[in-house]
């Protein structure tokens, strides 16, 4: 059923994490079954939602098991047929260079914090720190100039 998320609370168990409890738009209430739902679903985002009951083995009681598939707020449930033609590609919009050299930057710092914490953690020796910085580097850059080709 297509319904929007109307709470979404995180859930404990001895102290940790343990998922979420949710509400929807039409009163339905359950927890939330993550492995088989989209990743950072909010509250009042569109849905399309399948619920399971689910009876404890242990005590004997009923809920609900809550999948969740996030629809973009821009469908409208599209017609198609076999006349139908793709849709456009996404324009391709170029990053300014001052921000692409700050993304960079940034990156750059990123891995430099990597590279020490596997060598914190053991991971690697203090000669391999430069080697791996230095392609770690330049696999970041790379990826940074792929992604604003035209």
């Amino acid at each position: 059923m297509r319904t929007k998320i109307k709470t979404m609370e995180p859930k404990t168990y001895q102290g940790k994490p343990n998922g979420y409890k949710i509400v929807l738009e039409d009163g339905t209430e359950g927890n939330l079954v993550e492995k088989d739902s989209d990743k950072g679903l909010r509250v009042g985002d569109t849905v399309e939602a399948t619920v399971t009951d689910y009876v404890s083995k242990s005590k004997g009681t009923h809920s609900n098991l809550i999948t969740l598939k996030l629809i973009p707020n821009n469908v409208q449930n599209p017609v198609q047929t076999g006349t139908n033609p793709p849709p456009p590609p996404p324009p391709k919009v170029q990053v300014p260079t001052t921000a692409l050299q700050t993304l960079k930057a940034q990156s750059v710092v990123k891995g430099m914090e990597f590279i020490i914490s596997m060598f914190i953690a053991d991971k690697i020796t203090w000669d391999q720190i430069q080697p791996k910085f230095k392609e770690l580097s330049g696999y970041l850059i790379d990826g940074i100039e792929e992604c604003n080709k035209e």
